[in-house]
């Protein structure tokens, strides 16, 4: 009896072993194989940014400010803008602290918001990024949490959604229903033979192309995490898609065939070194050192492209203006308009315009001090500032401003 109940066990030993076996095997063949894409050797503009810390006025270049108050009602109070598109007479404002797109007109006042927490239909758990895909005139919503990407008409009304194959951090709509995602060296081994950073996702959700390879086993023990811009790492510009990456100091035009380099911003000595990421002793330390520039935002207009960077090390944002005309950089960590703080936080562009946000406690602060100190406005710009702020109180929205560079 012994013998037998000893070869029993061994018997369903040799199963359970056999089983898991057979699990894994499928696990492995089951994971999504990529090869990796090739960006073609094309010329790129080099932009050398330069480091100055003092204020620089830009009275000279600046053609025309326009404020725009969002109106605020019990439906639109925004907690945070972390994103703005504007289309077609319509802004849209991203509020990832409430989870919400609120949309409204070009004088500010409110139409109407999606504000869709849940899991049926048309809802999702978080609401992390989104786009106009223009072509189709529909909203385009990414959920990270639920691995969604949600689609809208332009009323709001939910049209479809799709799953996201697997974790990402940044996503854009592209040209025939497609995708491209951002992973920005995550964990995504279970699910791919070969992880990479950005990716082409067909409108099945498919792997057509895949770019910058990695192993995210160098990033684990201890864990290194990779900073991803408040916007994501993409940009629209006259209705093209384009990719920066904020450690390889590069900007990518996203095109059918593939990613085309477009711009390249030289930091010299001061580049992020990407022979550390394939070097996992080292790594830990050379990020927390933080002796380098990392791209913290890039946008792009008819005449300039808009940048700002910083040093890990010493976090102070460094602001750009890389005219397309001369190929001359304005650069400071501060701007101002004669004595005046220009203030703003750059979003979005807009044809010519550059969208920045301001909150309304710097511009009430900034009255005050005119008042206290009574000194007169002399620019333009100073008078429309002090007309916008006479209109705000600190429970209001952020206010949008544009403007425009010579």
């Amino acid at each position: 009896m012994k013998s037998k109940i000893i070869f029993y066990y061994s018997l369903r030993q040799r199963f359970i072993l056999s089983l898991l076996f057979c699990i894994l095997l499928v696990s492995c063949n089951s994971k999504i194989k990529i090869e990796t894409s090739l960006i073609p050797d094309n010329s790129i503009q080099v932009i050398k940014p330069n480091i100055d810390y003092a204020q620089c006025d830009i009275s000279s270049i600046l053609d025309t400010v326009r404020f725009v108050k969002l109106e605020l009602t019990e439906k639109s109070i925004i907690g945070d803008i972390n994103k703005v598109v504007v289309f077609e007479d319509r802004i849209y404002v991203l509020d990832k602290q409430t989870y919400s797109l609120l949309i409204f007109n070009m004088d500010g006042e409110f139409v109407f918001r999606i504000s869709r927490i849940g899991h049926g239909p048309g809802e999702y758990v978080q609401l992390d990024f989104f786009d106009i895909d223009f072509e189709n005139r529909q909203i385009v919503l990414t959920d990270l949490m639920g691995y969604r990407i949600l689609r809208y008409d332009l009323k709001g009304n939910f049209i479809s959604g799709k799953k996201i194959p697997f974790w990402v951090e940044g996503v854009t709509h592209v040209f025939d229903n497609g995708t491209i995602v951002f992973a920005n060296h995550r964990d995504n081994k279970h699910a791919l033979n070969q992880e990479h950073n950005v990716f082409y996702l067909d409108s099945s959700m498919r792997v057509s192309k895949a770019y910058f390879p990695y192993n995210s086993s160098n990033f684990n023990n201890p864990r290194i995490h990779f900073i991803t811009p408040q916007t994501g790492s993409f940009y629209t510009y006259n209705k093209n898609r384009y990719f920066f990456s904020p450690f390889k100091n590069r900007v990518y035009k996203i095109e059918k065939e593939g990613l085309n380099a477009e711009y390249l911003f030289d930091f010299g000595e001061m580049s992020f070194n990407e022979e550390y990421l394939n070097q996992k002793n080292k790594l830990k330390h050379y990020m927390n050192k933080g002796n380098f520039y990392q791209l913290a935002n890039v946008l792009e207009n008819n005449d300039f492209v808009i940048f700002s960077f910083y040093q890990p090390s010493h976090p102070i944002g460094h602001l750009g203006y890389y005219s397309k005309k001369d190929g001359k950089v304005i650069g400071s960590v501060s701007f101002a308009v004669g004595k005046d703080y220009f203030d703003g936080n750059n979003i979005a562009t807009y044809g010519s315009w550059i969208v920045a946000t301001v909150p309304p406690e710097a511009l009430l602060s900034w009255a005050k001090n005119i008042e206290e100190k009574k000194i007169s406005l002399e620019s333009e710009y100073a008078k429309l500032k002090k007309n916008v702020a006479d209109k705000i109180t600190l429970e209001d929205n952020q206010v949008l401003m544009f403007y425009k560079l010579r």
